[in-house]
């Protein structure tokens, strides 16, 4: 059975159980695990290495989905990849770490690390921890995918959207791809780029 190369040494992990992620990348569908395998490629080609995550609807999990991409990124470098969310499912990992001044980091996979901002962080100032912990990250990391889902105010969301180099949007099988890539394209600043990468 194929898997992750960057799990093939390590057991699973409460992080990747948390998100449901499995660490055969055979239990995914082929077509899922080549499109993961196609932005990463796509990623690492640009040299952009901030990077939102952006789903088109409330159904798709893009917590999970920038875990993946993460393990697509550590297989293809072998390089450190951060993952940044706030998913709730994670929220009792994050206790249960050493806590830095404003988040905690959750060991996903070699290569890869979760990061949370702390509770101390309210919601509606997501984008201002963003702006502040986002240097520091390049810094300690090659690529740094951001979870964009779910923000409180639009403007929480557009203050994200400035942040980023590039934006992938995850698109469920079924959306209209073209439509939703060309919305975005007129959200974005000069030196900023967007890829789709469609769920099935």
């Amino acid at each position: 059975m194929t898997q992750w190369l960057a799990t093939r040494d390590d057991a699973t992990t409460p992080c990747l159980e948390a998100l449901g992620v499995p660490r055969a990348s055979a239990v995914l569908s082929p077509e899922r695990f080549a499109e993961l395998r196609r932005v990463a490629r796509r990623l690492h080609a640009s040299g952009k290495r901030r990077v939102g995550l952006l789903p088109v609807d409330e159904h798709t999990d893009a917590a999970r989905t920038g875990v993946e991409l993460g393990l697509s990124l550590a297989e293809l470098m072998r390089r450190p990849i951060a993952a940044v969310t706030r998913c709730p499912r994670l929220s009792g990992l994050a206790c249960s770490q050493p806590l830095e001044p404003d988040h905690a980091r959750i060991h996903a996979a070699p290569h890869l690390t979760v990061i949370l901002p702390t509770p101390s962080v309210p919601r509606r100032e997501s984008g201002t921890w963003l702006a502040r912990a986002l240097p520091r990250l390049c810094d300690e990391h090659d690529f740094v995918l951001v979870d964009l889902s779910a923000p409180e105010r639009d403007g929480e969301l557009l203050f994200g959207l400035e942040l980023v180099e590039h934006v992938v949007l995850l698109i469920r099988a079924g959306r209209t791809q073209r439509e939703s890539l060309t919305f975005m394209r007129g959200l974005l600043g000069p030196g900023q780029s967007v890829d789709g990468l469609l769920l099935r």
